[in-house]
């Protein structure tokens, strides 16, 4: 082809625009670089995304490793296990490094294989359907709805037919900027029209061009945010293939990240497979988590099919609110496509569990789980509604309100129950809740009045020591257990044999112990009271639960509705009891709350935790709290000394949780003036005691050889 004059263009009628120009190899550079970009931006990760893919694998790692237990049960290993972490990290974030490289080298080579020709003078003429190019290599016909984008640049235009292959016009070519506009408007003109109409356009009609021309077939490709984003309406080759590709369009939108409309199947039949799917897998779920034991639970059935309308009228709404009827049936499956993956991602969490294999040290119940994995849930739906929807500002809150108001609500409160579930154990249940059982409601008067009864007095002359153990929090079994070894401790070494009791919440003692309830604290204080030498005797009350930021001591035993235990209140109580000479033991988180308000001269205070610090160890499996297990359970049975065998326990705390990567807890310990001597006295008495029973045993020992 002769060269053709690069400002030569003409209109030969009112349906065809010709123009002539020349490609230069700064114009194909330009092309060449703009179409790397674009590619690396569809098919690679940014830098942003690479360091953010390595530090959500070196975060899921950490959480693993926290969740399972594996710090505290390997002991002292948790340091390499961190450092094995960020070599992890720092491996994955080099290989998608390497990968980004390679793949970068290769689309160069790509885009200039295929982008290559264009250099040179062509002459272009453009109808309203179809496009020609005559250059020094040949003839090509072009429809316009092979068009995918058109790019205006600085210098060209760039007309892209896919990810890569692309056609350059130097903007130089137009006389003048109204020629430019309906150049890129009739292209855009048809880009933007319905796309289901590209299948059936053809070479033939009112402007078609000199037969003989080839057609490329080339077909666009499209990801969410595209100007014209569509999903297809047809099943796909079949019912199975469209779950599979859903699902697997479903687990890259759970992960926030972008797919493309064309592979989603959306369709009345396609929506309906994979909402059985859906139960079938919610089903085989629970099978797997109950087994052959289990049975068919009719009431969750309401429950399993509660979400398909809810999603099905959230779609509708939303579609209309967008003007895409094509969204319909897209929406649903798409929300129901993410919460496969996640569903799936709970029952594992919930295997795990029951099975015993997340170790003792579980960070997160099952509630938690089921709330994150729900908020996951939802906001994965909430990026890929508004990166299908692409709606303004205003219609974006239309939208979220549709969200909020038709599935977040409906569905938080309407869970999914398990349509195959483990038998019904009612054992189980009225031990867990044996208060309200009707033997023991109605023995916890006689079992209160009973403990107050059996308090011996006073000896005169004798500073004796009065015990009262107040476990709780009826949920969890450490406090009952710490406390009635405590009570033993005290019985065995400190003389409190029937001048103790405890008060307990807990549904294994509730025909044993009375509750732990402040009206029967009160009491026992009162009677205490009464029965005691108030010029010489000594109480000592051990308070264990947990505590909060408002230093409130939890009193829980369900379904009883109990008050929480306060430093003022407690002050009140014994003040009123009339109990002059006082040791008081907080064991719970906060505790050093309860330090000031408690605090005076006749007073020994000791708390497992300042004002603002946590104390641990509070756990079904444990025996005692560490606090505990350190006063009580090591110190005290080797002296009678109280502050004594504090100062031990703080050390021996004071390691442990180092040793185990905890705060510190900080325990505090107040000593009034007046009842130190006091507690030296029985320090020396207590001792006496414990010599003289040693050498009655010897004796006996002896006597009986």
């Amino acid at each position: 082809m002769d060269r053709l004059d690069e400002t030569a263009t003409k209109v030969n009628d009112a349906r065809l625009l010709e123009i002539d120009f020349e490609v230069t190899p700064t114009d194909c550079l330009a092309a060449d670089r703009h179409a790397r970009r674009r590619l690396v931006k569809q098919a690679l990760p940014s830098w942003a995304a690479t360091l953010y893919t390595s530090a959500l694998f070196f975060v899921s790692l950490l959480a693993t490793m926290f969740i399972a237990g594996v710090a505290g049960r390997l002991g002292g290993i948790e340091s390499r296990l961190l450092n094995v972490s960020l070599l992890l990290f720092l491996g994955v974030f080099l290989i998608m490094l390497l990968w980004r490289k390679i793949a970068l080298a290769r689309i160069d080579r790509l885009a200039a294989a295929r982008n290559g020709y264009r250099c040179g003078p062509v002459r272009m003429t453009l109808g309203n359907r179809q496009f020609r190019r005559i250059t020094g290599k040949g003839k090509s016909l072009t429809d316009l709805a092979a068009v995918s984008e058109v790019v205006l640049l600085p210098e060209i235009i760039l007309i892209y037919l896919d990810s890569v292959a692309n056609f350059c016009v130097p903007r130089r070519a137009f006389s003048d900027s109204k020629m430019e506009e309906e150049f890129v408007a009739r292209l855009r003109g048809v880009f933007r029209s319905d796309l289901s109409e590209r299948s059936a356009m053809n070479c033939q009609g009112a402007d078609a061009l000199p037969a003989g021309a080839s057609v490329p077939a080339e077909t666009a490709e499209f990801s969410w945010g595209a100007a014209a984003e569509q999903v297809t309406r047809h099943p796909g080759p079949g019912l199975i293939d469209g779950i599979v590709s859903n699902i697997r369009n479903g687990l890259r939108l759970a992960f926030f990240l972008r797919t493309k409309p064309q592979l989603l199947t959306a369709s009345a039949a396609a929506y309906a497979a994979i909402a059985l799917f859906d139960l079938v897998f919610d089903f085989l779920q629970s099978f797997a988590l109950a087994g052959f034991a289990g049975h068919f639970n009719l009431y969750s059935i309401a429950g399993a099919f509660s979400h398909i309308p809810l999603l099905l009228l959230s779609g509708l709404l939303i579609a209309r609110l967008a003007r895409r009827d094509d969204l319909t049936l897209a929406l649903p499956v798409v929300f129901t496509a993410i919460w496969i993956p996640l569903g799936f991602l709970a029952f594992i969490f919930d295997g795990l569990e029951e099975n015993g294999w997340l170790g003792s040290k579980i960070l997160l119940e099952s509630e938690s789980v089921s709330f994150i994995i729900f908020c996951w849930w939802l906001i994965a739906v909430l990026i890929a509604t508004l990166r299908m929807t692409r709606v303004s500002v205003r219609r974006k809150f239309l939208v979220l309100s549709v969200l909020l108001l038709i599935l977040v609500i409906p569905l938080w409160n309407i869970p999914r129950g398990d349509l195959w579930e483990k038998p019904y154990d009612d054992t189980d249940a009225m031990d867990r809740y044996s208060i309200g059982k009707e033997d023991a409601f109605y023995a916890q008067p006689y079992l209160l009045e009973r403990a107050l009864a059996q308090l011996k007095p006073g000896r005169k002359g004798v500073e004796d020591l009065y015990f009262i153990g107040f476990a709780g929090y009826g949920s969890q079994d450490v406090f009952m257990k710490e406390t009635e070894v405590i009570e033993r401790l005290f019985r065995e070494r400190f003389d409190t044999s029937g001048r103790s009791l405890v008060l307990v919440n807990n549904p294994a003692t509730a025909l044993k112990y009375p509750v732990a309830s402040a009206t029967a604290l009160e009491r026992a204080l009162r009677r205490v009271g009464e029965v005691m030498d108030r010029d010489e005797d000594i109480l000592f009350l051990y308070l264990t639960s947990h505590g909060s930021k408002e230093h409130r001591l939890s009193a829980d035993f369900w379904p009883l509705d109990l008050r929480d235990i306060d430093p003022g209140m407690l002050k009140r109580m014994l003040d009123k009891a009339g109990i002059r000479w006082r040791i008081i033991t907080v064991s719970a988180c906060y505790s050093g709350g309860f330090v000031e308000p408690l605090k005076d001269e006749r007073t020994l205070v000791v708390t497992a935790s300042d004002a603002t610090s946590n104390s641990f160890g509070c756990s079904n499996e444990s025996d005692f709290t560490w606090f505990s297990k350190a006063f009580f359970d090591e110190e005290l049975r080797r002296t009678h000394s109280f502050t004594t065998a504090f100062r031990r326990a703080e050390i021996s705390i004071e390691q442990r949780e180092s040793r185990e990567a905890e705060e510190p807890s900080h325990p505090l310990i107040s000593l009034g003036s007046a009842i130190q001597p006091r507690l030296v006295r029985l320090e020396k008495r207590l001792d006496r005691m414990s010599r003289r029973a040693v050498k009655g045993n010897l004796s006996t020992r002896n006597s009986g050889g």
